[in-house]
């Protein structure tokens, strides 16, 4: 079964396995689930086709469940892409702005330190 699985990996299917795994969970809001599903092919499949949009929903994923440092850094990642460089400055400028938001109500007093 192990042979299997590593033939079927040397052939990369597996990468999209774990891509539409990602998606699906995305998709039913289960983010935490998603997390590694699309961290599998990042760390082990970084000439997959699809690598931009592994990122990119990476990236949301982390942002949704409020990990915004990590969201930031995988959006920064997306920038070496040219096709991606405009919705990965715009998702860091989002998060940049929900940063600053955070430390605005933290020094008015409205959000606990």
């Amino acid at each position: 079964m192990a042979q299997q699985a590593e033939e079927l990996d040397g052939a990369r299917a597996l990468a999209g396995q774990f891509h539409q795994a990602g998606i699906q969970y995305q998709q039913n809001r289960a983010c935490e689930k998603a997390i590694p599903q699309f961290t599998m092919i990042m760390n082990n499949y970084r000439e997959y086709s699809e690598i931009e949009n592994v990122l990119l929903r990476l990236g949301d994923c982390y942002a949704e469940i409020g990990q915004v440092a990590s969201a930031k850094k995988i959006y920064t990642q997306l920038l070496q892409y040219p096709s991606s460089r405009q919705i990965a400055s715009q998702k860091i400028q989002q998060i940049n702005t929900k940063i600053q938001s955070q430390q605005d109500l933290k020094a008015l007093g409205y959000v606990n330190q």
